[in-house]
C-alpha cells in the first residue's frame, strides 16, 4: 500500500513499483497540495487491487501482477488444506507453538505485533498466494509506519517516530516462525520469507557514575525508593526482581540474597493459554474487568536465578525495613495481607514495577541534586554493571554472576561502551609514564621536589631502590 508523508513544504506519496530505469524499488511522487497527494495515494491503492492494473506498471506497484505470476510458478502441495487463510494458519500456530516455546512476555508481544501489523496486511490472504515480494513490501512498509500510543501523544505528524528496529525485527521473526511451521506442517513446500531479518540498532543507555548514585542515595527520603535504588545498584537487580523479592530469600546471617522470583504483569490471555508452572503467585485483580493480572514468577532464564552478596549498609537497611514490616503487620492484624514481600504497600499488597518507576521519576523531577541526565530505573542496573566492571578490572565472569546474564558474551556486547573508558585510562597512564621527563637533580631541594612530584607507586619504587642500594 502507498504511504503519505510530508517532507518540507511538499506531500509525498511513497510506494514500491517499477522505476523509469526499469528497476524495481521505492518510488516517491511529490505534490504541492495535500489533497492532490491523497488522491494519488488512493489511486495507487485502488490500482493495486484492480485487474486492469496489470500491464500499467511504469510507475506503479507490481504486487498483484507478481503475485499471480509467482502463484503460477510455485509448486503446490497435494494437501487440499494447503490454501488456507493466513489468519487461520496463525490462529492454529498460536494454539500450538507458544505452549512449548514462549514465556508470558513473548506471548503478549507476539499478540500485539500480529494484531497491529501482521494481520492487517496478511490476514485475509491465502498463504499459497503470499510471495517473497509481499514479505519485502510488508517489511518496507513497516519501516515507514509511525508509532502509536504514548510516543505519538500530543505530537505533530513530522515529530512522531517510525517503528523502532527492535519492533520491526520482532515482527519479522514472528512472521518467519509462522511460515516455517507452515512448511513443517506440509501446508507449503517452502517459506516465502527469504529476506534477511532487519538489524537491531542498539542505542547506548544513559547511566550515572558512582558519585551521582551516592548523591541520589543521600538525597532520597522515600524509604522504599531509597531501598530500591540501593538494592538495585549494589546487587545489579532488574526492577521486577526488586519488586518480587520476598523475605524468605534473604539470609541475614550469611549476608546472601537468593534471586529466584520476579514481579510481572501479564495478559489474561497469556495466562489462559500458557502453562502456569513458572508462576508462584497470582495476585487478586484490583479491577474486575482488567485484561491483565499481576504475578510472582520465576525469572525468564535459568541464569537469572542467582545468589548475591549484601554490603553491610544494605544489610542494615533491609533489617530496618523488616522491623517496620513486622511492626505494621502486627498493628494491622487481619487487615494486613501478608504476601511476605520486601516491597509492599502499608497493607501488604504488592508494589508494581510501574509504581517504583513513577517514584523514581518524581524524585528526579523535584530533587535539588545536580544530575548529569535523567534515567529510568533500569539504568541503575546498567550503572551498577559498569561500575563493577571498572573496579574489578574487567572481570566479566564475576560481574556476570551478579547481573544474571546467560553468557559472558551478553555482558561484553551490552556494556561494550565500557571498553572506551578503559582505553582512555590506559592511554592516560601511557602518557604519564612514557613522556615523564626526569630533570637532573643538582641539589637536595631539586631531589625533594622531584620526589614530591612522583605518584605513590613511583615513590614506593624509589624507596625500594634506595634501600636496596643501602
Amino acid at each position: 500500500m502507498a504511504t503519505l508523508r510530508k517532507r518540507g513544504n511538499k506531500f509525498c506519496v511513497i510506494y514500491y513499483g517499477i522505476k523509469k530505469d526499469g528497476s524495481y524499488g521505492q518510488i516517491w511522487e511529490s505534490f504541492e497540495d495535500k489533497v492532490a497527494a491523497e488522491i494519488r495515494k488512493d489511486e495507487v491503492d485502488l490500482e493495486k487491487k484492480k485487474a486492469a492494473f496489470i500491464g500499467k506498471t511504469e510507475n506503479l506497484p507490481i504486487t498483484e501482477m507478481q503475485n499471480e505470476t509467482k502463484a503460477e510458478q510455485r509448486p503446490k502441495t497435494s494437501s487440499p488444506t494447503s490454501n488456507i487463510l493466513f489468519s487461520d494458519l496463525a490462529k492454529r500456530w498460536f494454539d500450538i507453538y507458544p505452549v512449548n516455546n514462549w514465556a508470558f512476555s513473548m506471548y503478549d508481544l507476539a499478540t500485539t505485533l500480529c494484531n497491529n501489523h501482521i494481520y492487517p496486511y496478511f490476514g485475509e490472504k491465502y498463504i499459497h498466494d503470499i510471495t517473497p515480494l509481499d514479505i519485502e513490501e510488508f517489511m518496507a512498509q513497516l519501516k515507514m509506519t509511525k508509532v502509536k500510543g504514548v510516543k505519538a501523544y500530543n505530537k505533530n505528524e513530522d515529530e512522531i517516530p517510525c517503528l523502532s528496529s527492535s519492533t520491526r525485527r520482532s515482527t519479522y521473526l514472528v512472521l518467519k516462525q509462522i511460515f516455517d511451521k507452515a512448511v513443517e506442517w506440509n501446508y507449503l513446500t517452502e517459506s516465502p520469507v527469504k529476506i534477511k531479518a532487519p538489524k537491531k540498532t542498539c542505542k547506548s543507555r544513559d547511566i550515572w557514575d558512582v558519585n551521582t548514585i551516592q548523591c541520589a542515595l543521600n538525597d532520597i527520603k522515600h524509604p522504599l525508593l531509597h531501598l530500591g535504588v540501593h538494592l538495585s545498584f549494589v546487587c545489579t537487580l532488574r526492577i521486577g526482581e526488586c519488586c518480587g523479592l520476598t523475605w524468605d530469600c534473604i539470609d541475614f546471617t550469611s549476608g546472601k540474597i537468593h534471586i529466584g522470583k520476579t514481579m510481572q504483569r501479564i495478559s489474561k490471555s497469556a495466562l489462559d493459554n500458557l502453562p502456569k508452572g513458572d508462576i508462584f503467585k497470582i495476585f487478586p485483580k484490583k479491577m474486575e474487568n482488567s485484561k491483565s493480572v499481576l504475578v510472582l514468577k520465576k525469572p525468564k532464564t535459568d541464569g537469572s536465578e542467582r545468589i548475591l552478596f549484601m554490603t553491610e549498609p544494605l544489610k542494615n537497611e533491609l533489617l530496618e525495613r523488616k522491623a517496620q514490616y513486622d511492626k505494621t503487620k502486627l498493628y494491622l492484624g487481619t487487615d494486613f495481607i501478608d504476601y511476605n514481600l520486601v516491597f509492599s504497600l502499608d497493607n501488604g499488597t504488592p508494589i508494581e514495577t510501574h509504581l517504583l518507576e513513577k517514584w523514581f521519576k518524581k524524585w528526579q523531577d523535584n530533587t535539588s541534586v545536580t544530575l548529569p541526565t535523567t534515567i529510568d530505573f533500569h539504568s541503575i542496573r546498567h550503572s551498577s554493571t559498569t561500575y563493577k566492571l571498572q573496579i574489578s578490572g574487567g572481570d566479566i565472569k564475576s560481574v556476570q554472576g551478579d547481573t544474571g546474564h546467560s553468557s559472558a558474551d551478553m555482558v561484553v556486547n551490552t556494556y561494550a561502551h565500557m571498553q572506551d573508558n578503559n582505553r582512555q585510562f590506559l592511554m592516560q597512564t601511557l602518557e604519564n609514564s612514557f613522556y615523564q621527563q626526569t630533570p637532573p637533580a643538582n641539589s637536595l631541594t631539586d631531589i625533594s621536589k622531584l620526589v614530591q612530584s612522583l605518584d605513590p607507586e613511583h615513590k614506593k619504587q624509589l624507596l625500594a631502590l634506595i634501600l636496596d642500594n643501602a
